[in-house]
């Protein structure tokens, strides 16, 4: 018969007073008796007897190992950086931890100990999932497609294949609109149009008060202006928003490389896709919006949120896939920030890249922080819920 975790407790708990008397051999035996009759690891039960009993005097017995190197102070300093960086994943959160706290300790918000200041900056991706874990909030929302294929004008923008982008370069992006409907997508709402480069991760968002083709274009020209790098080509989706005349002739007009992805193919999209979720549905939520004072406030919001997610947020690529039988085994680069990225590339000019690091160099993480979070609430006051 299975005995269960609180019974096999009770019978470690029975032997604890007859272990602590007991010499070496009497000890293993106890320990071989209860390794059968509980079924737990040796290592287990030794640590339970060895720690959950006191002394007649003094504190309690304390177990093997090394003392733990991080303790409340390093948790709450990593908690602090995790929150303000918008809940990255640890490997992320590594990479970014160096330049948040040179950050907060260059505009006076935080001081730190040269000791405590090297443990933090040397502290694993593992370390900080196991100080996190009881932290961390995972949410699985789903959202509604509203993209209309576009009929017209698709022999004249082609499928985008390897050789049509030189993905070497910054400057290639891949576009999406993501609709802020809620669950009801009748009459007019936001949009948000969302634009990744895909060498460095580069992202912009610009909202538009509906999909109509001139507020789409106005949008992308808007964001164009935002960019550090010259606009090189554009891959959008099938949607009538971007498949016009209207979108056409601007790509003509300014010599950029116009191509979309096949329908039904979403994964054709893959960078921007993934920044749908991890730039604007994780800061924006799925509540609905109208209005152009909605508008207004949310492209407020997205100016700094580029800040903060080009500037201070790493980002991985995956660099190699290899599929072993059943498994597909996937390789990423280290995380680096986008402005790293573009720091690290010969498009940009030295001037272009000083006055990038001296943007870099006087921007106020906690201040932007505190701004955006009075903003978000602005939108969230908006957002009709549904």
């Amino acid at each position: 018969m299975d005995l269960t975790m609180a019974t096999k407790r009770q019978i470690i708990e029975r032997q604890k007073n007859p272990y602590r008397r007991a010499g070496k051999k009497e000890k293993s035996r106890i320990l071989q008796a209860l390794v059968t009759t509980t079924g737990l690891s040796r290592d287990h039960i030794s640590c339970v007897l060895r720690d959950q009993y006191q002394y007649q005097q003094g504190p309690v017995k304390p177990g093997r190992g090394r003392k733990a190197v991080y303790g409340m102070a390093h948790k709450e300093l990593l908690k602090r950086a995790w929150i303000l960086l918008h809940f990255p994943s640890s490997r992320r959160l590594e990479a970014a931890l160096p330049d948040v706290i040179e950050n907060l300790e260059q505009h006076g918000h935080l001081r730190l100990e040269a000791t405590f200041k090297q443990q933090m900056l040397s502290m694993s991706h593992g370390t900080m999932d196991r100080l996190l874990k009881h932290n961390r909030k995972q949410l699985n929302p789903f959202g509604r497609a509203t993209t209309k294929p576009g009929s017209l004008l698709k022999n004249q923008i082609p499928i985008r294949r390897g050789t049509d982008w030189d993905d070497s370069v910054p400057g290639f992006l891949e576009i999406d609109l993501v609709a802020h409907c809620g669950s009801e997508p009748r009459g007019e709402y936001l949009f948000t149009l969302n634009a990744t480069d895909v060498k460095t991760g580069w992202t912009e968002c610009w909202a538009v008060r509906n999909k109509a083709r001139v507020h789409t274009l106005e949008a992308m020209k808007s964001i164009e202006k935002r960019l550090p790098f010259p606009l090189r080509g554009i891959d959008s989706d099938n949607g009538s928003e971007f498949i016009n005349q209207h979108f056409l002739n601007y790509c003509k007009d300014k010599k950029i490389c116009f191509t979309r992805s096949r329908p039904n193919h979403s994964n054709d999209g893959c960078y921007v896709e993934q920044k749908n979720w991890s730039v604007v549905r994780k800061m924006i939520g799925y509540g609905r919006l109208e209005g152009q004072g909605a508008v207004d406030t949310l492209n407020q919001y997205y100016e700094l949120l580029s800040v903060l997610n080009n500037f201070f947020l790493p980002s991985q690529k995956l660099i190699q896939r290899v599929r072993d039988g059943s498994r597909v085994i996937r390789k990423h680069d280290l995380a680096i920030t986008p402005y790293r990225r573009l720091l690290i590339e010969d498009t940009l000019c030295p001037q272009q890249k000083e006055e990038l690091h001296q943007f870099f160099q006087a921007l106020d993480l906690l201040s932007i922080q505190k701004e955006m979070g009075e903003l978000l609430a602005q939108i969230q006051s908006l957002s009709l819920g549904y």
